[in-house]
């Protein structure tokens, strides 16, 4: 799908979205337990979608109606031969943690971009512990049996987050115990901080929860959430406010106190102001400052965005400290940016930026929505208009994007 936008001056207020990531986590877990769970704020997303349709074919049953999901579990999972995750990465990350803890054999495939994301890091890491993987082109389709030997792994961080969230949730199929030591820090652990909070709303135990050390006994059976609301996503209404921030105004309502957006968005010179349950954005005279993009995550796509339209030469730092996958999302933006006339040199570390006029162009997602959102954030301050091919994976992280983004004003066809 196509998306053209226009330069456009942006007014207005809108909802925050709910976490697809949350909601992931919060479906696979009711779909565990044995009985019923209403989860409400379910978002519309086909990768969430992918998940629902696993869920439904290892023995669940799964209503939804526009955002809430009625979820039946039965206590219990009757594996299946083919895991089929669509296109949807979180559904592949999580299910194949899950599956490294069962003694079936199973098979993942997907579609699209799926079938070229390199899993040896991950293969590497079950086979490690004592699993069994095959894959002889480093991508799917993907055989997988367990169970992991799970009692004293060590988990590097350049993995993330979706992949450790589902070996936390099938550990308590697995008969010994998990104890697992993080290897690093994670940046942004709020997906697995939610992730423990839903099983232990669950009914599941955990010995341990540290920075650095999960442990929880094996052989635990899930509860039902009963009523179970999906919080809302800051990632996702990151994007809305870099609108607000550099075409009007916006306030994304349902989230507060955002203090790194907050940060990133003061040295540029923006204006970002909080209450505890909105955010407003809005536009003020750019100027150009030195980022290190290590400690931003993928607020880093913000700041490339806004160092393109700031007044001198900025500069993005940090680039051997980040994950290999931040750094190719980088490079991606900043050859989608380059055609809108953005002046991006690449350095051994980093990006020196000189900031200006952007004129409008035919960009490309690359089937990625944090390329997809920020392409069109900085669409709506160049002159002409620019092209969004492959938009609708904005829709992975933010369902409906496009439509919300025309709401508070923005020339959307």
């Amino acid at each position: 799908m196509d998306i053209e936008i226009r330069r456009s001056i942006i007014s207005g207020k809108r909802k925050a979205p709910s976490s697809c990531a949350i909601a992931h986590r919060a479906i696979i877990a009711a779909s565990f337990a044995d009985g019923q769970t209403v989860i409400s704020g379910v978002p519309s997303s086909s990768s969430l979608d992918a998940t629902i349709s696993i869920c439904n074919s290892l023995g669940a049953d799964i209503l939804v109606e526009g955002d809430v999901a009625d979820v039946l579990g039965r206590g219990e999972i009757y594996p299946k031969k083919v895991i089929n995750c669509r296109q949807s990465n979180s559904a592949l990350k999580l299910f194949m943690g899950i599956f490294s803890h069962l003694p079936n054999e199973v098979r993942f495939d997907g579609t699209d971009k799926l079938l070229s994301i390199n899993l040896r890091p991950f293969t590497y890491f079950i086979d490690y512990y004592s699993g069994y993987t095959f894959n002889p082109s480093a991508a799917l389709p993907l055989y997988l049996r367990g169970p992991i030997n799970s009692q004293e792994m060590v988990y590097p961080v350049q993995l993330g987050t979706q992949f450790l969230s589902g070996i936390l949730l099938g550990a308590p199929f697995n008969d010994q115990a998990t104890g697992i030591g993080i290897s690093g820090t994670f940046k942004d652990p709020h997906a697995l901080n939610e992730t423990i909070n839903i099983m232990k709303k669950a009914g599941i135990d955990f010995l341990a929860e540290y920075s650095d050390l999960i442990m929880l006994q094996g052989g635990q059976g899930f509860l039902p959430l009963k009523e179970y609301e999906i919080p809302k996503s800051k990632r996702a209404a990151s994007y809305l406010l870099l609108a607000g921030a550099l075409a009007g105004k916006c306030t994304v309502e349902g989230i507060g106190k955002y203090q790194q957006l907050e940060a990133l968005f003061s040295r540029f010179g923006a204006t970002l102001s909080s209450t505890e349950s909105s955010i407003t954005a809005s536009t003020s005279f750019l100027e150009a400052a030195d980022v290190d993009v290590s400690i931003l995550d993928y607020l880093a796509c913000h700041a490339l965005v806004l160092a393109c339209l700031a007044k001198g030469q900025s500069r993005l730092l940090g680039f051997k400290k980040i994950s290999s996958s931040l750094h190719l999302r980088l490079k991606r933006l900043k050859f989608e940016l380059s055609k809108m006339g953005a002046s991006i040199l690449e350095t051994p570390d980093g990006f020196i930026v000189q900031g200006g006029k952007l004129h409008g162009a035919i960009v490309d997602s690359r089937k990625d929505p944090h390329i997809a959102m920020a392409c069109a954030a900085a669409a709506l301050c160049a002159e002409g208009p620019t092209t969004i091919c492959n938009a609708e994976y904005a829709e992975l992280l933010f369902p409906n994007f496009f439509q919300q983004l025309a709401l508070i004003g923005a020339i959307v066809r």
